[in-house]
């Protein structure tokens, strides 16, 4: 990495997304642009793509056992917790009354009795 003066410092410095590769490595750069010039990220909810399909396909033959699977992915941790616990609760077939007031996952979830 080099300042705005020129100069040069070594990127020991992790972030969000950098933290194997530092700074704006050219593979990875590389691959984000061929990624955008395919499709960026939509929101797979609203629309269904292609590699979304596929990877869940995948995932789906990796898990062991000869019963039905089922692959979502999220963004965030919370969401998988949330999904998880909605999964539990839908598993023990418990009744949620009135959702209507809950707009988020986790509220939704926590209505559950």
């Amino acid at each position: 990495m080099w300042d705005v003066e020129g100069r040069e410092y070594l990127d020991f410095a992790g972030g969000i997304a950098v933290l194997n590769t530092g700074h704006l490595h050219p593979k990875v750069v590389a691959a984000v642009e061929a990624q955008l010039k395919k499709l960026s990220h939509t929101c797979f909810q609203v629309l269904a793509y292609e590699p979304y399909l596929e990877l869940c396909e995948i995932m789906n033959q990796k898990v062991p056992g000869d019963f039905a699977k089922k692959t979502l992915l999220v963004t965030t941790g919370s969401e998988a917790v949330e999904n998880a616990v909605k999964i539990a609760r839908a598993a023990q077939n418990v009744a949620a009354p009135s959702l209507l007031a809950a707009r988020t996952t986790g509220a939704r979830i926590t209505r559950w009795r």
